[in-house]
């Protein structure tokens, strides 16, 4: 996984599109057991968090394709319950919004942190599941953490309270 976090950053964004498309061939294989899926899933949530972490302090940048899907990617890893994947997937989405938002060729730099953050808020509103909508809104305030310049930060300070006073005691809690 070090080695991985240390190299990652420093690739062409072709080779890191190609990276992160196999790092989903494992993950998402029906081939191989349960419990493999989830320790390889585990494993790879925590090596492009490293991965992020590095691009962030050396204020590097992911093309937007890069950047979307490593986004994609981390959604569909079903860690909803668990508390330090779940924070480690949010901080991911805002450390990729602020790495895709330094990208020299995007033109529209504010663009992908909107659309980012448009999505998560619908999803917060249109899911049900209390573990997705706390997922959605520790990514939104990650997106403001890392791109407090460009995230719109009423619209994210209208959510995470509306979720402050939503009766679900596990939306409740997550929120404060």
């Amino acid at each position: 996984m070090e080695i991985f976090s240390l190299v990652f950053p420093y690739l062409n964004n072709k080779i890191q599109y190609s990276v992160i498309e196999s790092l989903n061939l494992s993950m998402f294989s029906k081939l191989t057991s349960p419990l493999r899926s989830v320790s390889v899933a585990a494993n790879v949530c925590v090596a492009i968090d490293s991965a992020l972490t590095i691009i962030h302090e050396n204020n590097l940048s992911l093309d937007p394709s890069v950047g979307q899907l490593l986004i994609d990617s981390l959604k569909k890893i079903e860690f909803y319950n668990d508390s330090y994947l779940m924070k480690l997937k949010a901080d991911c989405i805002g450390l990729t919004c602020a790495a895709v938002n330094r990208h020299e060729g995007n033109i529209k730099k504010n663009q992908f942190v909107s659309v980012q953050t448009n999505i998560l808020i619908k999803n917060v509103v249109d899911k049900d599941d209390s573990y997705l909508r706390i997922l959605y809104a520790l990514s939104l305030a990650a997106i403001y953490k890392y791109n407090s310049q460009t995230a719109p930060f009423g619209s994210i300070f209208e959510v995470v309270f509306a979720l402050i006073q939503d009766p679900h005691p596990v939306v409740h809690t997550w929120s404060l």
